[in-house]
């Protein structure tokens, strides 16, 4: 991904043919002379069920969260600050001003660290959910290697190295591919710089970028800013990206009693 990125048009919609992994349950995993089984989805399934389930809520109590921050000051806040200054009273106004001022800032900085926190979260979900994908896909697809044997420069690229090209499994759509590989560059400048684009080494692509991430932008200091938008943005890339591993893996499933 070092050269510059070649969007499509957006807004896109993800489409894949694979049945929602919380009702999964393959008939044909269940064996003919067996009528007293049913087979759950594999373990490793129900672990990204579990993952996606728990993202989601936690973008949820996130949001919730910042909407309830205090932008304004109260009025017994204000009055507070009038009374620290005597006599003039526009110099407590100005008191007031100052303070109201950095409130809205403080806030903003809190809704920022917030969203580029969840990208972090996503995409450490999303290297965690490639490691138990590949290591439940060894077996079945006869593999000498294991997840921790494949070196790369990304989790992204490890997993496009076990999967792709040593299990034999499809890629996904360029779209969704090319959206995970863009949230992965947005997380290694918020973790690695702090956010900062400007002076970066992949500024050119980051640039690039803005416009097509949803809910992603670079302020006038060269810094990622990230809106709500982002965090659903990327929980989207996320599943859409197990989910085409999962339907076309078809992993052995948990057999259950009835």
């Amino acid at each position: 991904m070092d050269g510059i990125v070649m969007w499509p048009d957006w807004p896109f919609e993800f489409r894949t043919s694979a049945p929602s992994v919380d009702s999964q349950m393959r008939t044909g995993k269940v064996p003919a002379m067996v009528d007293t089984l049913e087979f759950l989805p594999s373990d490793a399934e129900l672990r990204f069920t579990e993952a996606h389930a728990t993202l989601r809520t936690y973008r949820e109590l996130v949001e919730e969260a910042l909407a309830k921050l205090p932008v304004d000051l109260t009025a017994e806040e204000k009055a507070e600050f009038r009374s620290q200054i005597r006599g003039d009273p526009s110099l407590g106004n100005a008191m007031v001003e100052i303070h109201e001022l950095f409130r809205r800032k403080g806030v903003a900085e809190t809704v920022q660290f917030a969203h580029r926190s969840f990208i972090l979260a996503v995409l450490s979900a999303t290297e965690e959910q490639a490691r138990v994908f590949c290591d439940a896909l060894q077996v079945p697809k006869g593999l000498s290697q294991q997840w921790k044997d494949v070196k790369g420069t990304s989790p992204l690229d490890r997993l496009a190295e076990y999967a792709f090209d040593l299990a034999g499994l499809p890629r996904p759509d360029n779209t969704v591919w090319l959206a995970a590989k863009s949230l992965e560059q947005i997380r290694h400048c918020i973790a690695h710089a702090n956010g900062q684009v400007t002076g970066s080494r992949h500024e050119t692509n980051l640039r690039a970028l803005v416009g097509k991430v949803p809910g992603y932008g670079i302020d006038e200091e060269g810094r990622i800013v990230l809106d709500e938008a982002s965090g659903r943005h990327a929980i989207d890339v996320f599943s859409h990206l197990i989910y085409h591993l999962y339907e076309h893996a078809q992993l052995p499933g948990m057999p259950v009693a009835t």
